[in-house]
């Protein structure tokens, strides 16, 4: 082995002048750990040997006491990073919940800074979003009063001129000019509803209501403009129901007049059919029109904002296309939804699936109704009209003295006040913006003196918060602007005695 592989024998590596460390072979051939060196001064070689023991039995020591300290340490690190994991995650955990609830602004400080500067900016940014809403939402109450008060004179005039005239010619004048102004109030609620889906405000209220008696309504509705238009218009009900069924009848009766009207817009010959049934727990209304149909590649944009099939459609046929935008929400929010096929030259099938719920309070036996003028009897009473707006006060007096009743003007809230004060009248309508004093502070003053007459606000500022503050107010009854005759006469028939 000397011989074979000298190598291994630190020795023979110092009488060569090589100088190293390692394990290498002592004269028994036992293995050891060597140091060898050359010192050539001496010209003489030198070893240090050790057994195997000698060199790993410290080493082994050394590694259990590591080994010893480890198992001891770690838990403790364990705990520690838990801890500093908890300071950290706690705090962002709270301030995402926070900022997902909407209560960002309420937050508390945390003990972390970099938190605390997240915190503080997120809330900076909810001020000014808080902010902006508020702006926008002035913006559009403003803008719904400016546009609804000329919009009520125009609307409410050509009505009362088109039952008056006899001409033709000038009939066919006074209804396009009715057209037009409802078609402008249709774009103002379209926007006002926009907002409120977008700004999360739109809610669903959810009450007993007759399916038989909302399609017999839309029946009534759109009868009428088919007939005018020489198209078939039909309602199925497949599903005979003899409970009220559970659900938001003014937001179904919203969409499915959506669908219809888009329907027998877009149809020229033929017709248009509405069909109910009920299919696996939801409520199923299909309407199928033979209209000019879509081609597939505008299907899958036709629910967006201010969409329609081409850009020729608002052109030919008018509309904002926010109608479907916000039909689709609704459906959404009430747990629907909504799907379409259509073909080009063939027609379009809407289906709209709703959770069927039925009440426990049975079905009154629906009265077949017919279209008929809203003063079928007159009245007899005395009115008084708070209208600040000279157009609207003769529009008004026009409408009420149609129904039979007497009517006394006040230009403002003051005025309405003391003239309450010193006469009897048998309900007050209220308009909202007035000078002097406005329409809720007068209903206030009024209530606060003990006087409990019927008080009906009548009023183009009709967002949510404006009917809260006529609430408050102690109103008995809110109507917004354009008058709308019918719902005028019934608010009436609760005020006012028959003559």
């Amino acid at each position: 082995m000397r011989t074979n592989e000298p190598d291994k024998f630190s020795m023979l590596q110092v009488l060569d002048h090589i100088d190293g460390a390692g394990w290498s072979l002592n004269p028994s051939c036992t293995t050891v750990y060597s140091v060898w060196r050359w010192l050539p001064e001496l010209k003489w070689g030198m070893t240090l040997n050790q057994h195997r023991e000698e060199v790993l039995g410290p080493i082994e020591g050394l590694r259990q006491i590591t080994l010893l300290l480890i198992l001891f340490y770690l838990p403790l690190f364990g705990i520690l990073v838990r801890y500093q994991l908890r300071v950290l995650t706690r705090p962002i955990a709270g301030l995402v919940e926070a900022a997902e609830s909407g209560t960002i602004l309420e937050y508390p400080r945390a003990e972390v800074s970099e938190v605390n500067v997240l915190a503080i900016a997120l809330q900076e940014n909810e001020k000014r979003i808080t902010k902006a809403n508020q702006a926008k939402d002035e913006f559009l109450a403003s803008m719904s009063h400016e546009l609804r008060t000329p919009l009520t004179s125009i609307i409410g005039n050509s009505e009362l001129l088109k039952n008056k005239t006899v001409d033709e010619e000038t009939r066919s004048i006074i209804e396009a000019v009715e057209r037009a102004g409802r078609g402008q109030l249709a774009l103002v609620n379209d926007i006002l509803d926009v907002s409120k889906l977008e700004s999360g405000k739109f809610t669903i209220d959810k009450q007993p209501y007759d399916l038989s008696k909302l399609l017999n309504d839309l029946l009534l509705t759109f009868s009428p403009q088919a007939e005018d238009a020489g198209l078939l218009f039909s309602i199925t009900q497949k599903n005979r129901e003899e409970r009220l069924l559970i659900g938001d009848e003014q937001r179904i009766m919203q969409i499915l007049i959506n669908l219809i009207g888009n329907g027998l817009k877009f149809t020229n010959q033929g017709g248009l059919q509405l069909t109910t049934w009920v299919e696996d727990n939801h409520l199923i209304y299909q309407v199928k029109d033979s209209g000019v149909g879509m081609p597939p590649a505008v299907l899958d944009k036709l629910f967006g904002r201010f969409e329609q099939a081409d850009s020729s459609i608002s052109r030919r046929f008018g509309g904002s296309g926010l109608g479907l935008y916000i039909s689709q929400n609704l459906t959404m929010l009430m747990g629907g939804e909504i799907t379409v096929s259509s073909e080009e030259g063939v027609g379009s099938l809407f289906t709209l699936r709703l959770p069927y719920q039925q009440s426990e309070l049975p079905v009154k036996p629906l009265r077949q109704e017919k279209a008929a003028p809203v003063t079928d009897e007159p009245f007899s009473g005395h009115i008084l009209v708070a209208e600040d707006t000279p157009e609207l006060q003769l529009l008004e007096r026009r409408i009420l003295e149609g129904f039979g009743l007497t009517v006394t003007t006040a230009n403002n809230g003051q005025e309405a006040v003391d003239l309450v004060k010193n006469n009897s009248f048998d309900a007050v309508i209220m308009d909202m913006q007035m000078p002097v004093m406005d329409g809720i502070e007068a209903t206030k003053v009024i209530r606060a003196s003990g006087n409990t007459i019927p008080i009906i606000a009548l009023t183009a500022n009709v967002m949510q918060k404006h009917r809260d503050a006529f609430d408050e107010a102690g109103c008995d009854c809110f109507l917004g602007k354009p008058i709308n005759k019918n719902e005028l006469l019934a608010v009436l028939k609760d005020c006012v005695n028959r003559g």
